[in-house]
């Protein structure tokens, strides 16, 4: 088998705990069908990335500890798809080598910037000692934890330049070229309301020549913020991909999260006919019901998720309540619906033994 291409994710996912984390990362990776998964700012001890192993299709994993609450980086593959060597890590960064199936090697840095400038200069004046004895492909990926210039950042105190001299430097002596992205420019949100709203661009994606050559077709893709403060970001060595799901009738416990329902109760039983007519009558209407209100969770969720990606498109551009507003709302029935469709997926797993 012949793997022309490399998809990646990488999410800072603010924690790798709840319920809520678990869910949004189950959707991403049935979206992106990634080959390799970086989490960063996981927060919590390593052991807790072996349920990743278990519960997706990958073998191998490299980590750098959580400090504390704080930090943390975990990288995900599966050996059968794609080659990962580690090469050296430190409480910021992971650097390992990429062989894909088609023999070309390349170096990937995993990237978790600490939000304190003092400790972000040791990892830019690192980065400009490895550039200097990197001598084929490099790529670059994760929280840097800075914006370069005053596009990179909408609210807050106004961006001065000085402050990221830094981080400029570092990509200027090591002759990085940013890989550009499609999706919402900004990809750090506070997640504050009305003025007090700061969007940022600190995820990004870099490269070095050598690797831009070689994967000149390469994108980058900033996905739908649905849970966390950041992004995730997408990256496909070559370009991208498809989806789809039915069933008898039966009372669906995820029924019970929809307010809906109980209206569709009331609505459907009738106290003059008898019992055998009312479920004929309740069966038919809440199953049509089930199709075209509550049913369908994957065509709600793609909807809800394109809408929420352009509210965010929209963030970005230009701040407005009316949008911060919106996409909150928007987020919290993304999440919903979640919640709604593991409720069917633990259920469907019990009448089918």
């Amino acid at each position: 088998m012949v793997y022309m291409d490399t998809r990646i994710i990488c999410w800072n996912c603010r924690g790798a705990v709840n319920s809520r984390f678990w869910r949004n990362l189950k959707e991403i990776i049935r979206d992106n069908d990634p080959m390799i998964l970086v989490l960063v700012e996981t927060r919590t001890s390593s052991d807790k990335g072996a349920r990743i192993l278990r519960r997706f299709n990958f073998n191998q994993m490299a980590f750098v500890e959580a400090q504390g609450f704080s930090g943390g980086i975990w990288m995900f593959w599966n050996d059968r798809e794609v080659e990962v060597e580690v090469v050296s890590t430190n409480w910021q960064i992971v650097n390992t080598v990429v062989k894909n199936r088609d023999g070309k090697e390349w170096l990937m840095s995993a990237i978790y910037a600490s939000p304190e400038k003092e400790l972000q200069k040791l990892l830019w004046k690192y980065l400009q000692e490895l550039g200097e004895k990197v001598k084929f492909p490099w790529l670059l990926l994760g929280d840097f934890n800075e914006v370069v210039d005053s596009t990179e950042k909408r609210g807050g105190r106004r961006f001065v330049g000085e402050y990221s001299n830094s981080l400029i430097e570092c990509i200027q002596i090591c002759e990085l070229i940013d890989l550009g992205f499609s999706g919402p420019a900004l990809t750090w949100n506070n997640c504050r309301e009305g003025g007090a709203n700061v969007r940022k661009r600190l995820d990004r994606v870099l490269c070095n020549g050598m690797w831009n050559l070689d994967y000149q077709k390469a994108s980058v893709t900033h996905l739908t913020r649905t849970h966390s403060d950041h992004h995730p970001i997408r990256v496909n060595t070559k370009r991208d991909d498809g989806q789809r799901g039915c069933s008898p009738f039966r009372v669906e416990n995820a029924w019970f999260t929809h307010q809906d329902f109980y209206n569709q109760v009331d609505q459907s039983w009738n106290n003059n006919v008898d019992l055998l007519e009312n479920v004929k009558i309740f069966t038919e209407k809440i199953g049509n019901w089930n199709r075209e209100v509550f049913g369908n969770i994957l065509r709600r969720k793609k909807r809800c998720q394109a809408r929420i990606n352009g509210i965010q498109r929209s963030l970005s551009r230009q701040p407005s309540t009316h949008l911060l507003g919106l996409e909150k709302k928007l987020i919290a029935e993304y999440n919903t619906i979640l919640e709604q469709e593991e409720i069917m997926w633990h259920q469907g797993r019990r009448w089918n033994g």
